[in-house]
């Protein structure tokens, strides 16, 4: 019994010397082929908004436009009077007595006037001579001769600095600053002399300053003529 056991021990140490002598004789494998590729991977969340960029600066301006079209054209001018004979000095005196020329418009717009330009009154109170036109804001001399112009301007909402022109020269300046709530008045009155085709009318040049109210009046009439 003991002689057997002596044996297997004697077995198993040499097994294990074997063993050991082949592990310490192993050599490296060789390099293993690449595995196929994974299948993409899902979208992510999506991030948070970035925050507002500063505002950029003005542009430069850009270049200037073409010109544009011709207007339409403007309605033809009222008729002149007709013309007299005149044989006599009494003849003379009978016929200035004849003539005349009176107006009185009031403005019917709604806000204010354009500036830069006449002031079209639109309603037409007293104008059997047509020397006034509504649809150009200008009075026309036809009977020459030494007139009265005046106007009052109802001022609401801001001022007003009215310019009255006389062949494009201001011959009077009036200005009102707007005190609310209440409506203001601006008024003026001149004695002029006018030649045949002389012109005359009304007229705001800044916005600042053109507080026309609806309802304001024009009048013009002649004193007598030459």
């Amino acid at each position: 019994m003991a002689i057997l056991s002596v044996f297997l021990l004697l077995q198993l140490a040499f097994i294990w010397q074997s063993t050991a002598q082949t592990q310490n004789t192993c050599t490296k494998g060789e390099t293993g082929i690449p595995g196929t590729p994974g299948h993409p991977g899902y979208n992510g969340v999506p991030g948070r908004d970035g925050r507002d960029g500063h505002p950029g600066a003005d542009g430069k301006p850009g270049p200037k436009g073409d010109k544009g079209e011709m207007g339409i054209k403007g309605e033809p001018g009222l008729p002149g009077p007709p013309s007299v004979s005149v044989s006599s000095p009494s003849d003379a005196m009978e016929m200035k007595k004849t003539q005349h020329s009176a107006f009185t418009v009031r403005a019917n717009f709604q806000g204010t006037p354009p500036v830069n330009s006449p002031i079209r009154f639109g309603y037409e109170v007293y104008n059997p001579d047509k020397h006034y036109n509504p649809y150009t804001g200008i009075f026309v001399c036809r009977v020459p001769g030494v007139y009265y112009f005046t106007y009052h301007i109802l001022v609401s909402g801001k001022g007003v600095t009215s310019y009255l022109y006389h062949n494009n020269r201001v011959i009077m300046t009036t200005r009102d600053t707007y005190s609310s709530p209440d409506v203001d008045t601006a008024c003026g009155g001149t004695i002029i002399h006018l030649l045949l085709g002389d012109t005359v009318w009304l007229q705001v040049n800044r916005e600042e300053e053109d507080g026309v109210f609806n309802g304001s009046t024009f009048t013009g009439f002649l004193l007598y003529p030459d």
